[in-house]
């Protein structure tokens, strides 16, 4: 793998996913906007719940977004260990209808190959799909 610095890579991710029809939409802010069941941002598809619950109507059927989260459920072993970050970007793409899974999963391992440079092999992740879904 080519190393690709981080302003690159998700350039890269966001464009890819702009390319296949996403519409980018800017980061949603840390402290959520009209959701009370939330304090912070803690996911990437956190902001997009209105568009699953269909209370919102999406600007377009598929979106991506380089989401700013902050990590909540073990924010007491921040700074005591190296892997445990507070403040991170998420790059959630995804659909706002159903039976678009599997081609969702395709798509976000083609950005993985061919955006990050990430080498395909055989054991590709697989998406679980409940029956019915695609």
């Amino acid at each position: 793998m080519k190393w690709t610095g981080l302003n690159e890579l998700r350039e890269k991710y966001l464009s890819f996913f702009e390319s296949k029809g996403h519409l980018r939409l800017p980061s949603f802010p840390l402290i959520p906007n009209g959701d009370n069941s939330l304090l912070l941002i803690n996911s990437g598809m956190a902001p997009m719940k209105k568009y699953f619950t269909g209370e919102v109507t999406p600007p377009r059927k598929r979106v991506t977004t380089c989401q700013k989260c902050i990590r909540t459920p073990d924010i007491e072993r921040v700074g005591i260990t190296a892997r445990h970050g507070t403040v991170f970007e998420m790059l959630p793409a995804g659909p706002h209808s159903a039976g678009h899974g599997r081609c969702g999963a395709h798509s976000a391992r083609s950005s993985d190959t061919r955006c990050a440079g990430v080498p395909a092999r055989s054991d590709t992740p697989r998406p679980f799909l409940l029956p019915g879904s695609c």
